[in-house]
């Protein structure tokens, strides 16, 4: 008989920038399958730290990558018990996010106040979505890189947008997982239940590139 219980767990997670009077942007960007935080927020180090603080969340789940044991990966959720683990990313996202606003109150900071952006990347993406969506994040732009939505996720969820909101689906012309992702078939799904929906192609693979994110921030962020 299978049982369940409840206990404390820790996790780390990663920020690139410096929170201060000068940040204008807050970004929460989820990583793709097999990657670590540490190694993902490096993506981001093409914007000026002054104006932008970045916050990675890890999935919770880790493991080796290579026969040797050397490199580690971590993932989001897999079918096992995905109710439950579900539950466990959206909390640490949660704690995540709420510690991020305490530390910025107590220098004078409201994050709400400033633009807020999502990211996800590949198997991200989901989480990013379902975080955004489940707790009506105010945020600005929402960038699903090279990923799906939540099959779950209705019309009716994405209800809480203002019209100043943006989602936008990039996807490297050269990506590996195209075919995998039936990304033209997910983007017609996609945009019946967003109609606004913007979609940025770049000569690229299945990557976050630095120089399409700056150019982004550039002309849109």
């Amino acid at each position: 008989m299978q049982k369940q219980i409840s206990f404390t767990k820790q996790a780390t997670y990663e920020t690139y920038g410096n929170l201060q009077p000068t940040t204008t942007t807050v970004w929460l960007v989820c990583h793709g399958y097999g990657q670590l935080a540490k190694y993902f927020i490096r993506r981001f180090d093409c914007l000026d730290p002054h104006q932008h603080y970045v916050i990675a969340p890890q999935g919770l789940s880790k493991f080796y990558l290579d026969e040797k044991y050397e490199k580690v990966g971590a993932c989001w959720l897999t079918k096992e018990d995905r109710t439950m683990e579900l539950e466990n990313q959206l909390h640490y996202i949660d704690q995540v996010w709420q510690t991020e606003k305490e530390q910025a109150n107590k220098i004078g900071i409201n994050i709400n106040e400033l633009t807020i952006n999502i990211l996800g990347f590949s198997q991200g993406c989901a989480a990013a979505c379902r975080w955004s969506v489940s707790r009506q994040i105010p945020f600005r732009n929402l960038l699903v890189w090279a990923g799906l939505l939540p099959k779950e996720i209705t019309a009716l969820d994405w209800q809480f947008l203002t019209p100043d909101t943006a989602v936008y689906m990039l996807l490297g012309r050269q990506d590996e997982f195209y075919q995998l992702l039936n990304f033209e078939e997910e983007l017609r799904r996609v945009q019946t239940l967003l109609p606004t929906l913007r979609v940025i192609y770049f000569d690229g693979g299945h990557e976050v590139k630095r120089e399409v994110l700056a150019n982004w921030v550039a002309t849109q962020g």
